[in-house]
């Protein structure tokens, strides 16, 4: 059996194939890759020079503060704690360590105004308000924290 192509189809056929053709041989083709780099140029020294004024811009301006009557040790809190009262110990640095029978803890603090924030790693930083008052009756300043009364010196003496 023989198939019967119509002459316009043939000739159509015949021209895109000279087409192809021509334009395989004419040198057309795709662009020439990109030369590679030439490393064996000189490159600029990218190091980065720090500067104390650098580094200091960096780093948090927290001042850490207590005034000079928190400084010292303490011992009060809640008479009816499970755990006892707390012993706080404030240094003129802003350092603070706190402790009762079973935990504790320690950090800074920053004073501003009545009110003392508390900065503990691996904790949010918390506030508590904060005074000292001379007590008449006993002869001593106490501190007062978040309205629990502290007397001066540590709970185990």
């Amino acid at each position: 059996m023989r198939l019967s192509v119509p002459v316009s189809v043939s000739r159509l056929f015949g021209a895109l194939m000279l087409g192809l053709t021509l334009v395989a041989t004419s040198g057309c083709s795709s662009p020439a890759p990109p030369e590679p780099p030439d490393w064996t140029e000189t490159t600029t020294d990218t190091t980065l020079e720090t500067t104390p004024e650098a580094t200091q811009a960096a780093e948090p301006l927290m001042e850490w503060s207590v005034p000079a009557d928190v400084v010292g040790v303490w011992c009060g809190g809640a008479n009816d704690a499970p755990d006892g009262h707390w012993t706080y110990v404030f240094t003129a640095e802003g350092e603070v360590e706190a402790s009762n029978t079973t935990s504790g803890f320690s950090g800074h603090v920053v004073t501003q105004g009545d009110v003392m924030t508390f900065h503990v790693d691996g904790s949010d930083p918390w506030q508590s308000s904060w005074a000292v008052g001379y007590e008449e009756a006993l002869g001593v300043s106490l501190l007062y924290l978040d309205g629990y009364s502290y007397y001066p010196g540590s709970c185990d003496s």
